[in-house]
């Protein structure tokens, strides 16, 4: 058995997995899918039914809220430590929604058989990109409040050191897959791999 304690050392699209594991997911999907196709924007309400603007908002979510977490957290450990964390996210911003609006307007292809007109892509890039820059903003807020949350938990200490006996823990030192325990009098190696 092996325990991820560092939050960037698993690649993004496990990240990415675990966030689909549970119902939680597909019902806030699927709330905001129902949501965004009973409000109808961008004229959707007008152009398709209730059951296809379902659907295409679905793909839409799904897809964009995919993209913006894996673009935020791959490229978020390719750029520069030194860079301030403002320009760190003003760069995935413009990144995300640059990737956002091609996937966008591909599926609208497929939905509503037409390409923008070449004056609405000057609203329609605007819009994609302050929707990707509230979203993410949005993600950034919560991302913080998990990771105290996860560095207080780890503060604690691993459930390991909390069931040895004091006398008998001596020092713990973890090394990639072994956990070596070193106690008062000799040296014991366990291994979960």
């Amino acid at each position: 058995m092996h325990f991820v304690t560092d939050i960037t050392s698993p690649s993004a699209l496990r990240r990415w997995r675990s966030q689909f594991l549970g119902p939680v997911p597909y019902i806030v999907l699927g709330s905001v899918a129902t949501l965004l196709a009973i409000l109808g924007p961008f004229g959707t309400g007008d152009l398709i039914s209730f059951v296809d603007a379902f659907f295409y908002w679905l793909v839409i979510a799904a897809g964009t809220y995919s993209i913006g977490f894996l673009t935020n957290i791959g490229l978020a450990a390719k750029l520069p430590a030194a860079w301030r964390k403002a320009v760190r996210f003003i760069v995935v911003t413009l990144v995300t929604g640059s990737i956002i609006t091609p996937f966008i307007t591909v599926i609208s292809y497929f939905t509503f058989d037409d390409l923008p007109a070449l004056s609405k892509w000057l609203g329609l890039v605007p819009e994609v990109f302050t929707i990707t820059l509230i979203v993410n903003i949005f993600f950034q807020i919560i991302s913080d409040r998990v990771d105290n949350v996860a560095v207080t938990v780890h503060q604690k200490g691993p459930t390991l050191l909390d069931r040895l006996p004091l006398e008998n823990a001596g020092a713990l030192s973890r090394c990639r897959h072994k956990i070596i325990i070193l106690w008062s009098k000799r040296r014991r190696a366990k291994s979960w791999c």
